[in-house]
């Protein structure tokens, strides 16, 4: 295909000797392990007519026991940080219809104290044990056409590589990301000034200027809710869709400029630049992945190959990993442990 990944690769972990290391200031997990068999539930999808809280009711299916073992063994090889996150859970729902992989949710009592977390994970993507390249590839593609089913990449126009080709990366990655939205929850890390939610008969949106307040994660790339930065906005950014195109994708030759502009862009993947709360969550699951399991990767379009791991450890990053390393240096706060809710994001996040 006209480039090295063996020289990528050792392009990246040259660049990474230079990323902080990671604080060692967590408390110890204690009986979380045990939690999970609490928790994991099997579920269809919650009626639409039923209050947003209902889905939290909704009855676990027989078989739920049989996808206890994937959490398990994600935290038997995880990081103090994120075992310590499942203390915290009051559910993991593997959802047999949904249309994204995963999502994260915050509960809380009827005072509006924050009381808990709650993630879910779509049920396919535990049943067809996709690597993390091919599930990357797979996603990234569906903004250009491609299959909504996770079956793997489908128009052969967008291949990612790493040096960890496993299902557990997949999994990794993609817990690692949903706890990001619980400690964004939990800890305000996005925060907006003069920024609240509101209904009328067009559905619910942001009112006021909601402008990224200073020393906010949002501050680092963001002037609004969906808009970047002048310097890290990028050719066809906006317009990357995901599982939710609706019909309108971009062309397979725009995937290059695409790439070219990320990379000259503060943001970790085109996800994060996808909105604020998905930058966070985004760049932390990086960051974890990089330096608990040594995890590297690259991406190829129309022969063009891109070090994206290379990318997280430049100078444009700086900042964004040292906010990260500063985060988990601090006295964070896992959910339930605090008052502290969010004002200007949705509950439920991630899709």
């Amino acid at each position: 295909m006209g480039f090295s990944m063996t020289k990528l690769f050792v392009l990246s972990f040259s660049l990474l000797l230079t990323l902080p290391a990671m604080a060692q200031k967590y408390p110890q997990p204690g009986d979380c392990r045990s939690h999970i068999a609490q928790i994991v539930c099997l579920v269809d999808p919650a009626d639409p007519s039923t209050p947003e809280a209902g889905y939290l009711k909704r009855p676990c299916k027989p078989g739920s026991e049989n996808y206890q073992s994937f959490f398990e063994r994600h935290f038997d090889r995880s990081p103090d940080v994120i075992k310590n996150m499942y203390c915290h859970l009051e559910k993991i729902f593997v959802e047999v219809g949904f249309q994204g992989t995963a999502y994260a949710s915050q509960i809380t009592d009827a005072n509006g104290k924050l009381t808990g977390g709650v993630i879910g994970i779509r049920k396919e993507v535990l049943d067809n044990p996709l690597t993390y390249p091919q599930w990357l590839s797979w996603k990234e593609e569906t903004t250009f056409g491609g299959s909504p089913t996770v079956t793997g990449p489908s128009l052969d126009l967008i291949h990612y590589q790493s040096n960890i080709n496993t299902h557990e990366l997949f999994l990794d990655f993609v817990i690692a990301h949903e706890f990001g939205h619980l400690f964004d929850f939990t800890n305000t890390l996005n925060q907006l000034a003069d920024c609240r939610w509101e209904e009328d008969d067009k559905g619910e949106h942001l009112v006021g200027s909601c402008t990224p307040m200073a020393g906010s994660w949002s501050a680092l790339s963001w002037q609004g809710p969906g808009t970047p930065t002048p310097a890290n906005d990028y050719p066809f950014r906006k317009d990357t869709c995901f599982y939710f195109c609706n019909g309108r994708y971009l062309s397979a030759t725009d995937s290059t400029a695409m790439f070219n502009g990320l990379v000259g862009s503060n943001f970790a993947s085109t996800y994060a630049a996808s909105n604020m709360a998905d930058d966070w969550a985004e760049t932390f699951a990086y960051y974890i992945m990089i330096l608990a399991r040594g995890f590297q990767l690259y991406v190829e379009t129309h022969g063009t190959a891109f070090d994206l791991t290379g990318h997280f450890a430049s100078d444009l990053l700086i900042s964004k990993r040292a906010y990260v390393t500063a985060f988990l240096q601090s006295p964070f706060l896992y959910p339930g442990e605090s008052h502290v809710t969010p004002t200007s994001l949705k509950t439920i996040i991630d899709r």
